[in-house]
């Protein structure tokens, strides 16, 4: 179940994106920590901010709308955050019912830093 959920972020969140920013690690090498935001349109004005300025990963935003169904199926609430680390899931958060994100930047950037370390 992991592995098709880690697929279809890897397959079709990048071709829907609407930006993405690769960040090159010291080496010059591009991350293998890719963090995912997946939101609806009509509930952008909860968008977690700023993440466009995450260190070491690559970021990907992308609509609900715009994913499959067998996607659409494993989001319960959003926005949603997907952290991987060589393709596979190592963090998510979800909203929950109020869809109003309870984290932010900061929480993230940590995610990722330990994201890197494994």
């Amino acid at each position: 179940m992991k592995n098709s959920l880690t697929l279809i972020l890897l397959f079709f969140i990048p071709f829907n994106s609407t930006s993405t920013r690769y960040s090159p690690t010291i080496d010059g090498s591009v991350s293998k920590v890719v963090v995912y935001q997946i939101n609806s349109e009509w509930n952008e004005r909860n968008t977690i901010k700023n993440l466009s300025g995450l260190r070491g990963c690559k970021y990907v935003y992308g609509y609900l709308e715009d994913q499959p169904d067998v996607f659409k199926e494993k989001i319960k609430s959003v926005p949603a955050v997907f952290i991987t680390n060589d393709g596979k899931i190592v963090y998510k958060y979800q909203a929950g019912l109020s869809m109003v994100p309870t984290i932010g930047y900061k929480e993230i950037q940590a995610e990722v830093n330990k994201a890197k370390l494994k």
